[in-house]
């Protein structure tokens, strides 16, 4: 006899139905597991993401550009600076 068979027949105790009284515990696992996957969503998309960023405010090339220009630093700290910045 297949499985099959004996899980839908009346004979159905001889060691493959029993699983099917499992079944009913499963859906609450997979309920909590869809409310915490919604809500990590929810709270991942609430997240300002690195290529969402403010286009007003300036870049860190820009800001470390424009306090070379203005002498702030000196071109031996801009170009270390601005291969630290480059190399994340």
């Amino acid at each position: 006899m297949r499985w099959w068979e004996s899980a839908w027949s009346s004979n159905a105790w001889d060691g493959t139905m029993p699983w099917l009284m499992f079944l009913p515990m499963l859906w609450p696992i997979v309920v909590i597991g869809a409310i915490i996957f919604m809500v990590m969503f929810l709270i991942r998309d609430r997240r300002t993401a690195t290529w969402q960023r403010d286009p007003t405010r300036p870049t860190p090339f820009e800001i470390l550009r424009e306090r070379f220009a203005q002498g702030e630093i000196e071109e031996a700290e801009y170009e270390e600076k601005r291969r630290v910045i480059s190399h994340g």
